[in-house]
């Protein structure tokens, strides 16, 4: 997988007091909230690509991210090579595999539409393990919005539709937290890796559903009511799933996100519209 050049200014990887790996050469520079390296290095004397993640954010979880990749009973959890107690650094093997926003890009004749099913498959057989395991951290985007927010992006009537129709109940299952398409590797028409463990644990299963099938800005799929049904799908041929939920969650993510793409017209537009159709009472 091709890797970024340095984007931000990062900690000194070769600083990290490493145990059980040697850093020789650092690749590229991931995307990502925490400081995260492309590495060569050597590893019980074999030379081994891996991604070094540093904790360069208050709020990281390192310690959490590293108890789920090493007790989680799945297939598509990447190696840990290195960690150390106090949750400041997790060294894991390369996977093979591509974003599949990548893959769509390489390959004109793929359509996105083709991956749903997989995609709704893996984060159910996510939510259907039987951990003893945290609770997820609260996050902003678990609470409405204010009035004034969005208001100021004709989004006003949504307002009411959010207060007035949250869910009753509250499906709670093992979440991943931040399951979306980046945090996805895809090799073969199936999932190789799920990556960023560090928001999971027990949690909310029609949100943690709903971060994963709502539109994102530059994301060029889902963004059809197919994609969305197909993902579904394959959520359901492994697990129940209250859709009415699924949309109320969908809705209360939009409310967010539609901030993050205020320089966006289209994106804006394309929140205001799914807004218009699905938020209202």
């Amino acid at each position: 997988m091709k890797q970024p050049a340095k984007w931000k200014e990062t900690v000194d990887p070769f600083s990290i007091d490493f145990s059980n790996f040697t850093l020789q050469q650092v690749l590229g520079y991931p995307h990502a909230r925490n400081d995260v390296f492309y590495c060569k290095g050597l590893w019980q004397g074999q030379e081994t690509l891996c991604f070094v993640k540093y904790a360069s954010t208050m709020d990281s979880n390192v310690l959490r991210e590293v108890k789920a990749l090493s007790t989680l009973p799945f297939d598509f959890l990447p190696q840990v090579l290195d960690c150390d107690k106090q949750g400041t650094f997790v060294v894991t093997r390369e996977v093979v595999g591509e974003r599949l926003s990548y893959v769509l890009k390489e390959d004109k004749g793929q359509k996105s539409i083709n991956y749903m099913f997989e995609y709704g498959k893996t984060l159910a057989t996510i939510h259907s393990a039987k951990v003893d395991f945290e609770k997820v951290e609260h996050r902003k985007f678990f609470d409405v919005p204010s009035f004034e927010h969005l208001k100021q992006f004709g989004l006003d009537f949504a307002h009411t539709y959010l207060q007035n129709c949250k869910p009753r109940t509250t499906n709670l299952c093992f979440c991943h937290g931040d399951f979306h398409y980046a945090n996805v590797l895809w090799h073969d028409g199936k999932i190789s890796a799920v990556l960023d463990w560090e928001l999971c644990g027990i949690g909310n299963r029609e949100f943690d559903v709903a971060w994963a099938i709502i539109h994102r800005p530059g994301q060029e799929f889902l963004n059809t009511q197919q994609e969305v049904d197909e993902f579904l799908r394959g959520y359901k041929s492994v697990c129940p799933v209250n859709e009415q939920y699924v949309t109320y969650y969908m809705a209360l993510v939009y409310s967010h996100f539609v901030k993050v793409g205020k320089n966006n017209a289209n994106y804006q537009q394309y929140v205001c519209n799914w807004m218009a159709q699905h938020a209202k009472i």
